[in-house]
């Protein structure tokens, strides 16, 4: 075995050293390098999973909040459409004066009821881009908080806002 490993200009000391070498090597890599490694990826995993936790409660929220803000529209359009029933009942029974002034509450109350509803709906709607906003900013900075440096992240947060905006 010797003479072969002499044809094949392999000293056996100098292979068993390495061989050992490289044991000695490995052990102290995986015992000093890949475990904190492993535990710093299983940590960083399990933060990953608790942002994804978070983004889809914020999901759920935001769904919920647009029912919210439909079942709202429903109703208003049900009061509005109660509050043109009775209009066109009250004119029916009155005559010319009683009709024309009917017709200037009516228009009064539907354009009331319209300006209420609208402000209502940008309000809501301003408070939900408010929410997603700060919550999607948070879990930026969560996720990317290891990744960027800070004005990479302000650059980011700014780009986002922009978005939402449009």
């Amino acid at each position: 075995m010797n003479e072969l490993l002499n044809q094949f200009g392999i000293q056996a000391h100098v292979l068993i050293g390495q061989i050992l070498l490289f044991f000695i090597v490995f052990f102290v890599l995986k015992r000093y390098v890949f475990g904190p490694v492993l535990q710093r990826l299983e940590a960083r995993r399990g933060t990953i999973e608790k942002s994804l936790e978070q983004a889809k409660e914020l999901e759920n929220k935001t769904r919920n909040l647009q029912q919210q803000i439909d079942q709202q529209l429903a109703e208003a359009k049900l009061q509005a459409d109660r509050i043109i029933q009775d209009a066109k009942q009250i004119g029916e029974q009155a005559r010319n004066e009683i009709l024309i002034r009917t017709n200037k509450e009516i228009t009064a109350m539907l354009e009331k009821g319209r300006l209420d509803i609208a402000r209502e709906k940008e309000t809501m709607m301003q408070d939900i881009k408010k929410y997603i906003t700060q919550t999607s900013v948070e879990i930026v900075k969560k996720i990317l908080a290891e990744k960027l440096d800070e004005d990479t992240s302000q650059k980011l947060i700014t780009e986002s806002l922009e978005e939402l905006h449009r």
